[in-house]
């Protein structure tokens, strides 16, 4: 009878134990790498027929349906790293790089899985090519970015990026924009690859962000923008009929890169 009463104060302690461990320790996950960075990110809704040959067979596009990208079916993202460490905290190269990225949010044709996929990466590192989705190509890229403002007011930011492939083939963007107040947020994202639709790669960030321009919030403080690509493959994806529905920018963003 001891032993019986023993047995059962033991498995409901063991018990107890494992409702009341965070649900984080529970996860079999491996750290790949974390990072710091600046991104600026612009939502568009491009032709569903010409992002439809960047996804995988058995999904389609999955417009955004919520946020200040409502309606957006691809998001660039250009990001520049500020360090880059390795699961032990090491710096990865020289802890800098920059680059573009095309994502693209779809789900399954038969199923309701959905998923963004990383459909391309424009990379000016070598050593990020072809990158953990198979989907990088190794280009030039050149960022300018400055701020102006005084004593409490929000400022004016200006950002250029150029983007150009060995062939000649080029992406320009040069952005003007009043700042205004920043949000703070954490979020959890998984990221898959077009060419291998089990590689997941999940994101956990902390960042600050101003939407400076949102069709579906109405928001707009953009002075200007001038956005052109010049990229064959991109051609079909940005033949003019594009729509840009959001800008986002992040000044600062943190966060752990993992495998499951």
């Amino acid at each position: 009878m001891i032993r019986l009463v023993a047995d059962r104060f033991l498995f409901r302690a063991a018990l107890a134990a494992l409702l009341l461990c965070p649900l984080g320790s529970a996860r079999s996950e491996t750290l790949v790498s974390s990072d710091l960075h600046t991104r600026l990110t612009l939502g568009f809704r491009v032709s569903e027929a010409a992002l439809q040959r960047w996804l995988p067979p058995g999904w389609q596009s999955n417009a955004l349906g919520t946020g200040p990208a409502k309606g957006a079916n691809l998001l660039l993202s250009f990001v520049e790293r500020l360090q880059n460490l390795d699961p032990e905290g090491k710096l990865i190269g020289t802890g800098r790089d920059r680059y573009l990225a095309f994502a693209a949010p779809a789900r399954q044709v038969a199923d309701t899985q959905t998923a963004v996929f990383i459909l391309r990466v424009y990379t000016g590192n070598p050593r990020n090519v072809p990158g953990p989705y198979n989907t990088a190509a190794l280009v030039d890229v050149f960022r300018e970015r400055t701020d102006r403002g005084g004593d409490v007011e929000p400022g004016v930011a200006k950002d250029a990026w150029k983007i150009q492939d060995g062939t000649g083939g080029l992406i320009e963007l040069n952005i003007q924009y009043r700042r205004g107040t920043l949000s703070r947020a954490a979020t959890d994202m998984k990221f898959t690859s077009p060419v291998q639709s089990d590689l997941v790669r999940i994101y956990r960030t902390q960042a600050a962000t101003d939407t400076v321009r949102s069709v579906s919030l109405e928001v707009d403080r953009v002075d200007s923008i001038d956005f052109q690509v010049r990229i064959a493959e991109l051609q079909e994806l940005f033949d003019g009929s594009e729509q840009l529905l959001s800008i986002t920018d992040s000044p600062w963003s943190t966060r752990e890169i993992f495998r499951p």
